[in-house]
């Protein structure tokens, strides 16, 4: 079987007419259904089980309310599910209704339909062709509700996967007629006489009967070989599981002693970062925080020497020269002791000797360098 669309009408959740397309595609045959819960998905594989089999999971809630509320207080009667789909290369369609107070018996509700160039051809017993497409039995292992698969997907509930497939096979239809065969021979070997001309019948009516028992307990056999290789399938994935997670365990712990390892070298180079950035500090940090005192000293020196009183507006040794020669800078004779030459020597309280220029001279180089090496830390820095 291929599904091909699904159509609703008033199914449920679903008010009014609603229809959902499957991806029958050779190559692209697979059809997601993505949404929040409680938007209708669990719905959608009820309406195939109510189509199909008038019926829903186990766990489907109020299974008896079939017509959509909103519908059914407008005064609309009537729900129903279309499955158009493909089997043997034919096209179907089958379709289940639901009609508020009518008695089960009492109409038709269900039909199946062939499509033949656009006509549909009634199938006379379509729970019967429903049945050959996917046995009822079978049903809840193609058409089951994902969010309690483990019902069946457990392994204590191996036995039942491994009868299901055997169904969907045809195991156990193969099993029941040979069964059937069997009892109709049997019933055909009594029937035959008891005559002279019978003896080679009777005879290989007996080998048959010998056979049959062989095959019977071979069977049995058969059956005991199985159980013991599931027994042994079993003890086999629990070891398998068993070095799994010794095998686990043991690369975890690989895993923990590199990490470890990493983390004592990532510690290590974190400590000669933590030294060498302390030992930076050390040599630079006079450098670093001495930007501020350095230009504004600086910007007081430029200032006082453009405004000429620094080193002072007047060299002692300048002032000393012109009392010795008793002679201005103007020509003018300067009498030792005379109010003018008392005023010049005046000027030596103020004028500067060698002594503070050199001074001057030291602080201005000090204050240079220590610019200079400020320039040149980040990059010491950086070469750490």
């Amino acid at each position: 079987m291929i599904l091909e669309e699904i159509r609703l009408s008033d199914f449920r959740c679903f008010y009014g007419k609603s229809r959902l397309s499957f991806s029958n595609h050779s190559d692209k045959n697979v059809t997601l259904i993505y949404a929040e819960n409680g938007v209708g998905k669990t719905t959608l594989l009820n309406a195939l089980l109510w189509c199909f089999y008038g019926d829903t999971t186990k766990r489907f809630e109020k299974k008896e309310d079939i017509l959509n509320y909103d519908a059914r207080r407008e005064g609309r009667t009537t729900a129903s599910v279309e499955v158009f789909f493909e089997h043997n290369d034919s096209n179907y369609i089958a379709k289940r209704f639901f009609v508020t107070g009518l008695k089960a018996g009492e109409s038709r509700t269900f039909m199946v339909a062939r499509i033949d160039q656009g006509s549909q051809i009634d199938i006379p017993a379509p729970d019967t062709f429903i049945n050959t497409v996917i046995p009822r039995d079978m049903a809840s292992h193609f058409l089951f509700d994902g969010e309690h698969a483990e019902v069946f997907l457990g392994e204590s509930n191996r036995d039942l996967i491994r009868s299901a497939v055997r169904d969907i096979l045809g195991c156990s239809l193969i099993e029941t007629a040979i069964d059937d065969l069997q009892a109709v021979s049997n019933q055909f070997r009594k029937q035959i006489p008891s005559t002279p001309a019978t003896t080679r019948i009777a005879n290989l009516s007996s080998r048959i009967e010998t056979l049959i028992t062989q095959i019977g307990q071979a069977t049995d056999e058969v059956k005991h070989l199985e159980k013991q290789h599931q027994l042994t399938e079993t003890q086999i994935n629990d070891i398998e599981e068993k070095l799994r997670n010794t095998n686990a365990a043991k690369e975890l712990q690989r895993s923990r002693d590199r990490l470890h390892e990493q983390r004592k070298r990532t510690e290590t180079r974190q400590k000669e970062a933590s030294d060498e950035m302390y030992r930076w500090l050390g040599e630079n940090g006079r450098f670093i925080v001495s930007k501020k005192i350095t230009d504004e000293t600086f910007s007081f020196l430029d200032d006082k020497k453009h405004r000429g009183r620094i080193p002072s507006p007047y060299n002692e040794e300048f002032v000393k020269d012109i009392l010795a020669e008793e002679t201005c800078i103007c020509g003018a004779h300067l009498e030792p002791g005379s109010p003018a030459a008392q005023k010049v020597a005046r000027l030596l309280d103020k004028a500067a000797n060698q002594i503070v220029r050199d001074r001057i001279a030291k602080v201005r180089a000090r204050l240079s360098s220590l610019k200079t090496e400020r320039a040149k830390a980040p990059n010491r820095l950086t070469g750490c």
